[in-house]
């Protein structure tokens, strides 16, 4: 996630989730279904919606239509927000959501949410 003002040694260990490939691993044959099929990715990072349309490329997560619109709203440089289904992915971001995907990066953002605060996922699920 590039730079972070987080110690990330201090941080719990990620999720255990299926196979995550290596950076050097070939993408050319992977797709956008490829990176769905990962643990997580089956639904909205951010609310947990089943099946996610969206995904915020540049985060490597996968997003429900309204999380998406959000994200939409935000500046590219936050979150670079391309269709599931329609839009051409290029390589890279296929390896990123495969990487990355949905639990990691919920493990990530919110690992230091104070517990006063209710996540979002806890929220809209409940």
């Amino acid at each position: 996630f590039g730079s972070s003002l987080f110690c990330l040694s201090a941080m719990p260990p990620p999720p255990a989730g299926g196979d995550l490939l290596s950076l050097g691993q070939a993408t050319s044959e992977l797709t956008v279904q490829d990176a769905l099929r990962m643990p997580g990715n089956n639904s909205c990072a951010d609310c947990g919606a089943s099946f996610p349309d969206w995904a915020s490329v540049n985060m490597g997560i996968f997003l429900c239509m309204d999380c998406g619109t959000v994200h939409r709203s935000m500046s590219t440089s936050v979150s670079n927000v391309k269709s599931a289904r329609f839009d051409k992915w290029r390589p890279e971001w296929i390896q990123r959501c495969m990487d990355v995907g949905n639990e990691r990066a919920n493990w990530y953002f919110q690992w230091r949410v104070p517990a006063k605060y209710e996540r979002l996922l806890e929220t809209r699920c409940t």
